[in-house]
């Protein structure tokens, strides 16, 4: 099975893999800058979705009225294009799963993804952060635990 877990937004960050149990098979990662999100949904779905994703995850936004900063809304349009470009458009053979930040990244801590060798630092995606980056593979950790149930993974390293 292939999945694709993004972090949308001007700063997208991502990781594809292949997974049958188990540790899945990293095939890529990556973070990378757009101009707006028209231009990162363009990169998502050309690049980052081909024939072979059965499952994309995707960081769904909360805008919750504690936050103290002003909410940068491009996820949301990101997002809203990719869920009409897979459930309108014929390409359903995907599954789409969103996930909020507080679910992700309260299971999934920096020391997991220490321990799990998934913690990326700038200089491997080419940013002056990996943020975006490492809430994809927290997005994938995740999954594999919560939907996946998968204790051999589970077993294999995390946590530690």
């Amino acid at each position: 099975m292939r999945i694709t877990a993004i972090d949308p937004g001007i700063s997208t960050g991502w990781v594809v893999a292949n997974y049958e149990g188990g540790v899945p098979e990293i095939v890529e990662y990556g973070q990378e800058r757009f101009d707006g999100p028209i231009e990162a949904t363009r990169f998502i779905i050309s690049r980052l979705l081909p024939d072979t994703t059965d499952v994309l995850i995707l960081e769904q936004f909360d805008l919750r009225p504690q936050n103290k900063f002003t909410a940068e809304l491009s996820p949301v349009e990101i997002n809203a294009i990719l869920k009409y470009w897979v459930e309108y458009l014929g390409d359903s053979r995907i599954q789409l799963v969103f996930t909020t930040p507080a679910q992700h990244k309260g299971l999934v801590t920096n020391e997991v993804l220490k321990n799990i060798g998934w913690y990326v630092m700038p200089k491997q995606v080419g940013q002056k952060d990996a943020d975006d980056a490492r809430d994809a593979f927290r997005l994938l950790t995740h999954y594999i635990v919560t939907v996946e149930k998968d204790k051999e993974f589970t077993l294999c390293g995390w946590p530690r």
